[in-house]
């Protein structure tokens, strides 16, 4: 597959004619990113440090989602989700799971909602199965489509006029993270943290577990 075509499938609207693979319930919540409030509170809130980051706007999500939007816009653009996780995550909290398969390349997106926002969207390319070359045609794929300047070596972090993030990284699997930081929003987390989970551990120890 040339290098702009993967993300031109991904990101076109054409994204849900693509096959969806089955998986038990175990295979999403295993490979979820952020489990709790505090988590979510913690990835979101952490970015504050990165305010000197390269400045772009970041024009889409996949298939035109929108960070801030609601759970009725992501299912209008991408369909039913594979599986949606709600229970033991943090109340106002829902993840919304789909999986696709592009030339070999398993392709998972989790879209987090607080309160029926996006807040934070993970979309993993696991090209550990593919061909020789999938690895640079991703890279490629997303320099091209985010007219970005990718050091494949190290975490790049970007970030739009409205303060939202966007993050590409590769431990085994390459995966772009898009943040919406919005004050409110992250009070509202912050204030529905149960009591005893923010005693829990320390923030390095969580962030740790994130990146």
């Amino acid at each position: 597959m040339r290098a702009n075509s993967l993300l031109n499938y991904l990101f076109s609207g054409r994204a849900s004619s693509l096959l969806y693979y089955s998986h038990k319930a175990e295979y999403y919540e295993l490979n979820n990113t952020i489990s709790s409030l505090l988590t979510l509170y913690q990835t979101l809130s952490i970015l504050d440090d990165y305010k000197d980051c390269d400045r772009i706007e970041i024009p889409f999500l996949p298939n035109g989602i929108k960070l801030g939007s609601n759970s009725a816009n992501v299912i209008s653009k991408l369909g039913k989700a594979k599986y949606s996780l709600s229970k033991d995550v943090g109340i106002g909290h829902t993840i919304l799971f789909y999986r696709q398969n592009i030339s070999r390349i398993n392709i998972l997106s989790q879209i987090h909602l607080y309160n029926d926002i996006v807040v934070y969207v993970r979309v993993s390319f696991d090209y550990l199965e593919a061909s020789k070359g999938a690895k640079k045609s991703i890279y490629q794929s997303l320099k091209s489509k985010y007219d970005l300047v990718i050091d494949e070596n190290n975490d790049n972090y970007y970030i739009d006029e409205n303060n939202n993030y966007l993050k590409v990284f590769d431990n085994g699997q390459i995966s772009v993270q898009f943040f919406y930081v919005n004050k409110d929003t992250l009070e509202e987390i912050r204030k529905n943290i149960p009591d005893s989970a923010s005693k829990k551990g320390n923030s390095e120890d969580l962030i740790k577990d994130l990146i």
